[in-house]
């Protein structure tokens, strides 16, 4: 009896510290819902930026490999829940142990990422999953047939990354609901921002680099230096006030409200990409090598 006291104290803490861990990476990689929601256009105007200052090839770089600070914080949960996979195949159901552990660091991680309504849905699938895992390792362990101890780390993984991830569609599309001018504004303004920045300079220096230029007295090029100068703000201002008027427009309105509307599902859709061609497999890898005594 002592013994396995002391097996689920070391699977609760290890479970705990795996998920606090998790939530210490979505605050260091400052992964939150307004970053999630806007990524789309922050990533189109980091690319446009990144293109003109350092290439096409150190954009298409970044921009595969900057959504994965989005998976980093997944990996310790993954590895939590199969700690759990291996307390249930070997020790058996314990939902209280999956909920306790789940609980207690999904309330310090919301605690260390800040509450909100997403933090608030995502402690609560966590805790689900946590009471959910040793049930559902058994059950595994005893329908499956094959390759039995990739499996149930993979089957079970699966059944609850589905589950968090259809959560935080839900809290995705509350936050959408009751902040769309909030974001509205974020994706107005980013956006107003790469059509300015698209707009190429107005007439150049060519003036100013022409050949005779540096010839003429000082105080002649200083005169052409500000009618230049006047010039090419009085231009700046009349493409502003256009495209000014064209956010404004009703139609431009309607179509950023659509794509906010939509992020959620892109969201969900990425997420469900990195469950089954990275948390999955990873998952199953895990509990491969750990569940020895799990006759294949």
């Amino acid at each position: 009896m002592e013994e396995k006291v002391k097996i689920r104290v070391i699977t609760g803490s290890l479970t705990s510290v795996l998920i606090i861990l998790g939530f210490i990476l979505f605050r260091i990689f400052s992964v939150s819902t307004q970053s999630v929601l806007s990524y789309p256009i922050t990533f189109f105007k980091n690319f446009i930026s990144l293109s003109a200052s350092s290439g096409a090839s150190d954009a298409i770089l970044n921009s595969v490999t900057s959504p994965l600070i989005y998976l980093i914080p997944f990996i310790p949960i993954t590895i939590a829940f199969c700690v759990l996979v291996f307390y249930g195949v070997n020790f058996g159901e314990d939902r209280r142990l999956g909920l306790l552990s789940c609980l207690i660091s999904s309330v310090i991680g919301m605690i260390i990422v800040g509450p909100s309504l997403t933090s608030l849905i995502f402690a609560l699938s966590i805790m689900i999953c946590g009471a959910l895992i040793t049930p559902l390792s058994i059950m595994y362990l005893e329908e499956l047939k094959k390759w039995k101890k990739y499996r149930i780390g993979s089957k079970t993984i699966d059944k609850c990354f589905l589950l968090i991830n259809l959560l935080l569609l839900f809290a995705l599309f509350l936050n959408v609901f009751f902040e769309i001018e909030y974001y509205n504004d974020i994706y107005t303004n980013e956006t107003k921002e790469i059509v300015i920045e698209m707009v190429p300079d107005i007439g150049g220096d060519e003036m100013l680099q022409a050949e005779g230029f540096e010839l003429m007295p000082p105080e002649q090029q200083e005169e052409i230096r500000e009618e230049y100068s006047k010039l090419t703000e009085s231009q700046k201002d009349v493409i502003n006030s256009r495209i000014e008027d064209m956010f404004e427009s009703g139609n431009i309105s309607v179509l950023i409200n659509l794509s906010i509307f939509l992020m959620p599902l892109m969201v969900f859709a990425f997420l469900e990409l990195l469950r089954i061609i990275i948390l999955i497999p990873m998952a199953g890898l895990i509990t491969r090598i750990t569940l020895t005594e799990v006759k294949s």
